[in-house]
């Protein structure tokens, strides 16, 4: 049930964002990325890992992909 809830909630936030601030989906993924890279700091910071960690602290399944194009946006 927890599962659910943290991914209806990460959904309602997209939803949010991309109504309100014209933000796209990277922008959303970006705010989480950010939070994992400070509470985690792994090193070195990697596609992989990022979605790992998404997964772990929000129940977010994200591709490698997209972590990939966060990463490259926030570079």
């Amino acid at each position: 049930m927890m599962d659910q809830m943290t991914s209806l909630v990460s959904l309602i936030i997209l939803k949010v964002d991309m109504d309100e601030d014209s933000r796209d989906y990277l922008d959303y993924l970006q705010t989480f990325v950010i939070f994992v890279l400070k509470k985690y700091t792994p090193d070195p910071v990697t596609d992989s890992k990022i979605s790992e960690l998404l997964l772990t602290e929000f129940g977010l399944n994200v591709p490698h992909r997209g972590c990939q194009m966060v990463l490259r946006r926030m570079a």
